[in-house]
């Protein structure tokens, strides 16, 4: 009180003290204050409690209860703001409207059928009740052209018995059509005059019905009509059914005839044919043409054509031709032949200066076939005569060479002992070893046979004389 808080300033020795609100007391808190020396801010004592304030309640907004939610009455303090509920109203529930109920009708591949009711308290509050729906019903078998059908039915029995004006029923098709059966074999085929349709008739197995059914009509000339001979003109009628085979039918072209060129006439001379005036046919091979035989030839004085000249080693030719006047065909030509010139020998070495052949009259000189005993060592000279310079002669025997002559005067080798008897040739060689030619080209060669006599005395004296170093030995010479 303010007696001890004087009491409390006077014991501290402040002149001064003043009481403040630390908290305001509020309609659900209690509210504080303290006392305190304004001079130096010091607090003396304890805080205060204020109590706290009563409500001051008041109505506010009350809400009416509508179909679904409460209706209530809120009251708010006028202090503190603070809002309670005071009272609350049951919801009303729906009030459905069945003279306006509107039928939506089939979904959903005809599994729901529903109706929308409309609440009379509140038009924006609806309701779609589903029916319940049957089992599929047959009421009608497919045909060849038409599906079956079923019969599906609607009612509100257990839904809303309200709903029961509104239960009902729908017939639909079900499933496919069978289709026609068609009896393929019993076809009918018909085209129309001009070719340019085609129909094939079939009747179906099942329900008798004849089915028509219409062509794609394709033609083409299969075969040209030509000037002299008709053509053909295939149609052709193809189905899209697999059923139906494709039909052909043929039409005549007209042979065209001849396109007739004339063509003038032109006379004939020695180097073509002339011709009458013919007719051709700008299409076709047609052609009237003959041809007439070409006039005779005029000829002119014989001339001479170079052949091939004759040379020392090959005789040669030309040619005399006679030729006509006026288009020097060649009426003809005669082939004059040319003797062999004499081979040229400028420099006197014997040897042509041309083919190189040996102009001079070349000899060999050889032993003349003798006869010698077996096991006899032999020595065989050949002479040559007219030989040129730089020419030699080579010895033959079986093709191998058994020796060449160191000039062109003779030869002389040793044979060795001979045991069989035996044939040399010798012939004409150059100085590279190749044979050599006479002036008529031949080889100039001679050969020469050695006989060996022998006989099983002959083999024994041999064997004898080698045995006892009496070998019998023997010059053989031209």
């Amino acid at each position: 009180d303010a007696e001890g808080r004087n009491k409390i300033l006077d014991k501290l020795n402040h002149k001064n003290g003043e009481c403040r609100e630390t908290k305001a007391a509020t309609c659900t808190d209690n509210g504080s204050d303290e006392f305190y020396c304004p001079d130096c801010e010091k607090v003396i004592g304890e805080p205060r409690i204020i109590p706290k304030l009563s409500h001051n309640w008041q109505e506010k907004d009350p809400v009416a209860p509508t179909c679904v939610t409460e209706g209530y009455t809120n009251i708010e303090c006028t202090k503190c703001h603070e809002t309670q509920r005071k009272e609350t109203v049951a919801a009303k529930g729906h009030d459905w409207n069945y003279e306006t109920a509107v039928v939506n009708g089939w979904e959903e591949n005809y599994s729901k059928y529903t109706v929308t009711l409309t609440c009379k308290n509140d038009s924006s509050h609806k309701k779609t009740v589903p029916a319940d729906i049957s089992e599929r019903v047959s009421v009608g078998d497919p045909t060849c052209t038409d599906k079956g059908k079923v019969k599906i039915t609607a009612t509100f029995d257990k839904a809303d018995e309200n709903l029961k004006s509104k239960n009902t029923y729908i017939i639909i098709e079900s499933g496919d059509a069978l289709g026609h059966d068609y009896d393929w074999e019993k076809t009918n085929y018909e085209w129309k005059d001009d070719l340019s349709a085609c129909t094939a008739t079939v009747p179906c197995k099942r329900c008798h019905e004849p089915q028509t059914f219409e062509a794609t009509i394709t033609n083409a000339v299969t075969t040209p009509a030509t000037c002299e001979k008709d053509g053909i003109r295939t149609y052709t009628a193809d189905f899209d059914n697999e059923g139906l085979e494709a039909q052909t039918k043929t039409k005549e072209i007209k042979a065209l005839g001849h396109d007739i060129v004339k063509h003038d006439a032109k006379p004939s001379t020695c180097k073509e044919n002339g011709w009458d005036a013919y007719e051709t046919c700008s299409r076709c091979d047609y052609n009237t043409k003959k041809l007439l035989d070409k006039a005779p030839h005029t000829p002119a004085a014989p001339i001479i054509e170079p052949g091939e000249a004759a040379t020392c080693t090959k005789a040669g030719f030309h040619y005399e031709v006679v030729r006509c006047s006026v288009c020097n065909y060649e009426m003809d030509k005669k082939t004059i032949t040319e003797s062999i010139i004499a081979h040229k020998d400028s420099n006197k070495d014997d040897v042509c200066d041309v083919c190189k052949r040996i102009v001079a009259d070349v000899k060999i000189n050889v032993p003349n076939n003798p006869e010698v005993d077996y096991g006899t060592v032999i020595t065989v000279k050949a002479t040559f005569e007219n030989l040129p310079d730089g020419y030699k002669v080579k010895c033959l025997e079986n093709g191998n060479t058994k020796g060449t002559s160191a000039n062109n005067k003779d030869m002389t080798f040793n044979y060795g002992k001979i045991k069989t008897s035996t044939t040399l040739v010798y012939r004409v060689v150059d100085s590279d070893g190749a044979d050599a030619l006479n002036k008529d080209g031949n080889i100039i060669e001679q050969s020469v046979t050695i006989n060996v006599k022998g006989g099983f005395f002959k083999i024994l004296i041999n064997f004898f004389r080698t045995l006892f170093g009496r070998v019998k030995e023997e010059n053989l010479n031209p």
